[in-house]
């Protein structure tokens, strides 16, 4: 009996504390610094701003992600339940492409430099099933990141060719 009823304690007392850790993080588009500023069917754009000494909610990914920066800053990123990260500089059209479908992850930001922390997050919303084109190529055009989900590119036109023209296999995303 004793037993029992300290087997009941201990799972009541995980469900409770499951449930705070849940709580305690938001879906990615209720997050205040994580602006949702353009949503279809395939994709979700947010513009995510963290002034200076500020930090974002504790907020959920759970669908693969591309961001460049839009400005020079120095963050920092809190896995929920672990110690802070290291200090990162990110710096002006900065990208970046995170896997986050079937390994969802919460965290926060905390902008630990003295200039905004702004970024352009496009959020790719398919869990599976992505495009297996091959990269497109094009005259100063190269591959800067790639994911299952999203691949950016660093295009660097010289002054004597202004323009380049290639086709795009699957939907893209200008910034």
């Amino acid at each position: 009996m004793i037993g029992a009823m300290r087997a009941s304690y201990s799972i009541a007392l995980f469900l409770v504390v499951v449930t705070a850790a849940l709580a305690a993080q938001v879906p990615l588009s209720k997050d205040p610094s994580h602006r949702v500023t353009f949503e279809n069917a395939q994709f979700r754009i947010f513009d995510v701003n963290v002034a200076p000494g500020q930090m974002s909610a504790d907020h959920l990914h759970e669908l693969d992600i591309a961001t460049v920066s839009m400005s020079d800053s120095d963050s920092r990123i809190q896995e929920h339940g672990k110690s802070w990260g290291a200090a990162r500089k990110r710096t002006l059209g900065e990208s970046n492409v995170t896997e986050y479908s079937g390994k969802p992850l919460a965290h926060r930001i905390e902008n630990i430099g003295k200039s905004p922390f702004q970024l352009f997050a496009v959020e790719n919303l398919r869990k599976s099933g992505w495009s297996t084109a091959a990269p497109t190529t094009g005259l100063s055009t190269t591959v800067a990141k790639e994911g299952r989900a999203f691949r950016t590119y660093d295009v660097r036109l010289p002054l004597t060719s202004p323009q380049t023209s290639h086709t795009h296999p699957v939907p893209t995303i200008t910034m």
